[in-house]
């Protein structure tokens, strides 16, 4: 599935590739927030038909509109066989009613993607607004804002909630001065081609990008989008290799990537073994000691642009005993293994004792 994240509205491609049966028949793709997928969570996104003796399934759709995280999408064969379930990561995203205002103008802001009843908070470049901002069951609002008085020019207003992680929600729009005529009418969201079909991925897996693209708005790069590991675990004990996945910052020329792994989810502390830098491509790998870690991903371009960070929504896991576990147990093994080599001194000495 590419892109295995993105904006609610936007589209993604979802590949399903059969090795040994047919897939012929018909068939719906579910969408919901719940794994387990709900009835009262659960919508239809697309239904179709598979012709008669094909092998594979190319199916595009949009995002519906979902809470922020980590969603899950079913192909269903009307009770065929087993259904096959994905998972996509919904982003915030805001957008104004108009991208040019004068100051004291009111401008709606409309979000999607947010956190269903997180308390939100708007700022227009570094000032906090007073705007009451509550995203419904679905993570969406509007609120409207009076634009500031503030210097002719392009500026940012942010969206951010407790429960975002790292993710924040961005775009810009152009003060300018009162001579100059406002449009009348809103400016439209950026479109989203359709993938082409001689350039799509057919591997299935998601580790390589198709045609299909998200383009951002005026404002910050977009992002690339973490694709694994996701909740696995490498090895047993010790030190292992993992190896991280993400698809490349869509409309991004030129990119190099940067990821960071750490032991906690605010990446505190990263050490600089766990940062890599510099990455041409989609993937590196890296040697971690046994623990729990979460990771993210940024595009740097050429010029020193970077984009924002993409966080996995899973933790991944490194050997099944922890270090410290494994030293504990060490220090048993050892001091078991003297202590019975102390009662078969003592044994043996009694014994020669006596024989003596």
């Amino acid at each position: 599935m590419t892109p295995s994240a993105g904006w609610v509205g936007s589209q993604t491609t979802l590949i399903i590739l059969s090795n040994s049966f047919p897939i012929e028949g018909d068939y719906k793709l579910l969408w919901s927030n719940s794994a387990t997928f709900d009835e009262n969570s659960t919508i239809v996104i697309k239904e179709g038909t598979v012709p008669r003796g094909a092998y594979d399934l190319t199916a595009t759709f949009a995002i519906p509109e979902s809470t922020y995280g980590v969603n899950y999408i079913q192909f269903n064969r009307y009770g065929r066989d087993d259904p096959v379930s994905f998972q996509y990561m919904v982003k915030p995203h805001i957008s104004v009613s108009s991208t040019s205002a004068h100051a004291g103008d009111t401008l709606k802001i409309t979000g999607t993607g947010f956190p269903a009843g997180d308390a939100c908070v708007l700022t227009f470049d570094s000032d906090q607004l007073n705007a009451n901002i509550v995203p419904n069951a679905t993570g969406s609002f509007q609120v409207n804002i009076t634009v500031p008085q503030t210097s002719l020019g392009e500026h940012s207003i942010i969206v951010d909630a407790p429960h975002l992680n790292t993710d924040t929600a961005k775009t810009a729009m152009m003060v300018v001065d009162d001579d100059t005529p406002i449009p009348t009418t809103p400016p439209s969201e950026p479109s989203v081609p359709e993938p082409d079909p001689e350039t799509q991925d057919s591997s299935g897996d998601g580790t390589n990008p198709s045609g299909s693209v998200i383009v951002n708005p005026a404002g910050p790069l977009n992002s690339p989008a973490a694709i694994r590991p996701t909740s696995q675990t490498f090895g047993v004990f010790g030190a292992q290799r993992v190896t991280f996945y993400w698809n490349e910052a869509p409309g991004v020329d030129g990119a190099t990537y940067t990821v960071e792994v750490a032991r906690d989810f605010h990446f505190t502390d990263v050490d600089s073994s766990m940062r890599a830098t510099g990455i041409i491509g989609d993937s590196c790998t890296m040697m971690l000691e046994p623990g729990e870690y979460y990771w993210r991903v940024k595009a740097v371009t050429n010029d020193s642009k970077e984009s924002d960070w993409d966080l996995s929504a899973y933790s991944f896991r490194v050997g099944v005993v922890d270090r410290d576990i494994l030293l504990i147990a060490g220090i048993a093994v050892c001091i078991l293994l003297i202590i019975i080599l102390l009662i078969r001194a003592v044994s043996f000495n009694r014994r020669y004792s006596r024989g003596y």
